[in-house]
């Protein structure tokens, strides 16, 4: 357990080399170690947190704004929010998504994706 934990924690901050391996993973929508919770990781229920609000509808917006793919739990937490605001009039569903997709638009999402950007081309 011990060798493994220590080839995680050197190994999940290195950029692999192989092309064929990172298609293969976006193809199947694999997370990255980054969206794993350290503590829970080892728990068959838990879930990556690709965005930092996976699980909500913020995450959902955050997945579609930075081009992250998706998962099945924003998927399904925007599809909870639809039905949930599905009784509104137009103008006001209109603005509630607005604002909803607005929450996703701070700057703490961009220098996340930035960081992600340069962790990508091997910087710490």
């Amino acid at each position: 357990a011990n060798r493994i934990a220590n080839a995680y924690r050197e190994l999940s901050e290195t950029p692999g080399t192989n092309t064929r391996a990172k298609n293969r993973a976006i193809a199947n929508r694999w997370a990255p170690p980054a969206a794993w919770d350290d503590d829970t990781i080892d728990d068959p229920a838990a879930i990556p947190d690709w965005t930092g609000h996976c699980g909500t509808d913020r995450g959902w917006w955050t997945h579609r704004q930075q081009n992250i793919p998706m998962c099945d739990a924003c998927d399904q937490a925007h599809t909870q929010w639809k039905h949930d605001h599905q009784h509104l009039p137009r103008t006001e569903l209109m603005a509630s998504l607005n604002a909803s997709r607005a929450a996703a638009s701070q700057r703490g999402e961009a220098i996340a994706h930035d960081g992600r950007e340069l962790l990508a081309q091997g910087h710490t």
